[in-house]
C-alpha cells in the first residue's frame, strides 16, 4: 500500500476540443505523503511506458524535498487528441514515500567510532542540464572514513563539477543541501576548494570538499546526503578585437632609435608583430601570439597589457639600427586565433602592413637659375637633420649657421653673352616668396579660396609683372600651372578650376622667382627656407657681379633639396 494519496483532478472539454489545450490547472496533480512520511521529486518517476494520450509526466518539488510539508507536484503532457466519449487516465507513476528519519539524541554512550562516507548525491536541478550533452558533469569522490567524536573536521569526500568542451558555468555550482543519518549530533559542510577559468576567464570546473564533524560516538554507521545547483550553458562566440595600434612618429633617426608601439583592444586578442627591411628582406623582429590580458580605456592614453613571450609588457618595443643610406621597414600586424581588426584600424588586408622610414640627413644646395636649364652653383651646402626645426637644432647649429648673409658672384659667362655690364638693376624682391594660407573652398566655385586677405601680400595681381603660383597642399604633388588672377577682400581668385572642396584647406603661394618645387614644403620633404633682401653691385671690370642676399632656413625636411633662386625674374643686366 502507497504511503502517500495522489490529488486527482477532472477537466471537461468540448467533443471536437483537442485536450492538449487543457489549461496547466486541469493537468496537474500532488503526491501528497501520509503522516510520519516524507516525499521527493526524485522518489517517483514515469513509467516504463506512458498511458495513451501522454506525452509527458514532470515531478517538481513544492518545498524542501525529504522534509515535512513538501509535496511532490506532478504536470501531466497530453497530445494533441480529441475524445468522443469520458475518458479516465491512469499514470501509472512509480514511486513511494519515505519513513521520516528524525535524528535522535542517544543517552547512552558507546565506546566504537563510526564510519561515515559519501554515499549518495542527488541533483536539485533537472539531469538535462548536467549531463554530457548539455554542458556539464558531476564527479564524486567518496571515502570511507573513521570519524572520531570530538576531533576536527574529517574529509570525507570531494565533488567536481566540470564544464564539457565549448560550455562554462554562467553561475558558480553550489552544494545546497545536507541530510545525514546519524545517531548522534553531527554536522556536514563544504569547502570550495578549487575554481578554474579558461583563458577567456569562463568558469569550467569548481571542486567541493566535504567535511563531516561529530560530537559524540554512535553504534550505527552514517550516511551523508548531498544536493546542489549547477547551471552549464554554451560559451558565446566572442570575436576579440585589436582595435588600435598606435605606433607613434614612423621615422627613424639615422644615428638608431628604439620605438614604441602600443596596442588597445580586446581582452583575449592574439596576434603576431614583425618588422623586416626593405632593402634585403631580413627580419629586425618577430614574435608571435602575443596577447592582451588587459585592456585599458583608450582615453588614458595608456597601451593594453600584453603578455610577451609569457612576460607582461605595457608595449612593444623595436630597436632600429643606426643606417645613414637611408632605410625603408615594415612592420606587419597580423591577428590569429580567431581574433579580428577593428575598424578602426585603415587598412582592408588581413595583416597591416606599416612603413618605417629611416632617411639619411637631408642635404640643402642652394643654386642660381636662369631660363629653365642654366645653373650656378653658389657653393653653398647644408647637411641639416630629418624633420628638425631651427629651434630644434641649437644644440647642433649656431644661429648665425641657419640665419646668415650669402654672397653669390655671377659673371657674365653665367647670364649673358654681353661682355660687360654697365647697370645692374633689382626688379623684385622676393620678400614674400612662400606664404600659407587658409581657407574654404566652396561647391560651385573651384577657383576661389574664401578667407581674409587682408593680410597677405600678393604682387602685381592681374597687372603682368612676376605672377603668384599657388599649390593645394596634401593635393598637389607635382608643381601647378594655376596663378592668382584676383584678390577681394574675402577671397582670392586663381586662373584654374581644379580645387576640391572643404572648409579648412591649407595653400602655399610662391612667387615666380623661385622655382616652385624646391620651396613649397609639401613638394620638397617638408624643408622650410626664405631668402630676402638681395642687392647685386659690379665688380671693377664689369664682367662680375656681387650678389648678397639673406638665407633663413627655419626647418629641415626628410630628404635632399636643390633650392633654385631665378636670376633673371629679379635682376637685369644692361651693357
Amino acid at each position: 500500500m502507497a504511503n502517500y494519496t495522489i490529488q486527482e483532478v477532472s477537466s471537461t472539454v468540448g467533443a471536437t476540443t483537442d485536450i492538449s489545450t487543457i489549461p496547466l490547472s486541469g493537468r496537474t496533480l500532488y503526491i501528497i505523503p501520509k503522516t510520519g512520511y516524507v516525499v521527493d521529486r526524485n522518489d517517483f518517476e514515469e513509467p516504463t511506458t506512458l498511458p495513451s494520450n501522454v506525452t509527458s509526466i514532470t515531478f517538481s518539488n513544492t518545498s524542501v524535498g525529504s522534509e515535512p510539508g513538501n509535496q511532490v507536484k506532478v504536470v501531466v503532457g497530453l497530445s494533441a487528441t480529441t475524445l468522443t466519449s469520458n475518458a479516465s487516465i491512469a499514470l501509472g507513476i512509480v514511486g513511494d514515500a519515505k519513513l521520516y528519519d528524525q535524528p535522535v539524541n542517544d543517552q547512552g554512550n558507546s565506546s566504537l567510532n563510526y564510519y561515515v562516507g559519501l554515499s549518495e548525491v542527488s541533483r536539485s536541478n533537472s539531469s538535462a542540464q548536467l549531463n554530457s550533452l548539455s554542458g556539464s558533469s558531476v564527479g564524486v569522490l567518496s571515502n570511507q572514513e573513521t570519524v572520531k567524536p570530538f576531533s576536527a573536521p574529517k574529509k570525507i569526500g570531494t565533488i567536481n563539477f566540470t564544464a564539457t568542451a565549448g560550455n562554462h558555468f554562467d553561475t558558480i555550482p553550489t552544494v545546497s543541501k545536507f541530510g545525514h543519518t546519524a545517531y548522534a549530533p553531527a554536522s556536514v559542510f563544504t569547502s570550495n576548494s578549487k575554481t578554474i577559468r579558461d583563458s577567456d576567464n569562463f568558469i569550467t570546473s569548481v571542486v567541493y570538499d566535504v567535511y563531516y564533524i561529530s560530537s559524540q560516538d554512535t553504534y550505527k554507521a552514517n550516511q551523508v546526503n548531498l544536493k546542489y545547483e549547477s547551471n552549464a550553458v554554451s560559451k558565446s562566440v566572442v570575436t576579440n578585437e585589436v582595435k588600435i595600434i598606435d605606433l607613434g612618429v614612423k621615422v627613424v633617426s639615422n644615428l638608431g632609435e628604439r620605438k614604441y608601439i602600443k596596442v588597445y583592444g580586446d581582452v583575449g586578442a592574439e596576434f603576431d608583430i614583425s618588422v623586416i627591411k626593405h632593402s634585403d628582406s631580413s627580419s629586425l623582429y618577430a614574435v608571435n601570439d602575443i596577447r592582451i590580458v588587459s585592456s585599458d580605456s583608450l582615453s588614458t592614453g595608456v597601451s593594453s597589457k600584453l603578455l610577451i613571450n609569457n612576460e607582461h609588457k605595457d608595449n612593444i618595443y623595436i630597436d632600429f639600427p643606426a643606417d645613414s643610406s637611408g632605410q625603408t621597414y615594415n612592420v606587419y600586424i597580423t591577428p590569429n586565433n580567431g581574433t579580428a581588426l577593428g575598424p578602426a584600424i585603415p587598412t582592408p588586408t588581413s595583416a597591416p602592413n606599416y612603413v618605417f622610414r629611416q632617411y639619411s640627413n637631408p642635404q640643402l644646395r642652394l643654386f642660381l637659375k636662369r631660363g629653365s636649364s642654366s645653373h650656378q652653383d653658389t657653393s653653398f651646402t647644408l647637411v641639416g637633420r630629418v624633420d628638425k626645426t631651427a629651434s630644434q637644432l641649437l644644440h647642433l647649429f649656431k644661429p648665425e649657421q641657419l640665419n646668415f648673409v650669402h654672397t653669390v658672384n655671377v659673371t657674365t659667362s653665367t647670364v649673358t653673352s654681353q661682355p660687360t655690364w654697365t647697370t645692374l638693376t633689382i626688379e623684385n624682391q622676393p620678400e614674400h616668396h612662400v606664404q600659407t594660407v587658409f581657407g574654404e573652398v566652396k561647391e560651385g566655385e573651384l577657383n576661389r579660396i574664401y578667407f581674409d586677405t587682408s593680410s597677405i601680400y600678393i604682387p602685381n595681381v592681374g597687372v603682368g609683372g612676376d605672377s603668384t603660383i599657388l599649390v593645394e597642399d596634401g593635393v598637389d604633388t607635382t608643381v601647378p600651372t594655376r596663378t592668382i588672377t584676383a584678390k577681394e577682400p574675402d577671397y582670392i581668385q586663381c586662373s584654374t578650376n581644379t580645387f576640391t572642396v572643404g572648409k579648412v584647406k591649407s595653400f602655399t603661394m610662391v612667387k615666380s622667382c623661385f622655382d616652385v618645387g624646391s620651396v613649397v614644403k609639401s613638394l620638397n620633404g617638408g624643408t622650410e627656407i626664405n631668402i630676402r633682401n638681395i642687392s647685386a653691385s659690379l665688380s671693377g671690370d664689369s664682367t662680375a657681379a656681387s650678389v648678397p642676399f639673406e638665407v633663413n632656413i627655419n626647418k629641415f625636411g626628410n630628404q635632399d633639396v636643390q633650392f633654385d633662386l631665378k636670376l633673371d625674374t629679379f635682376l637685369t643686366f644692361n651693357a
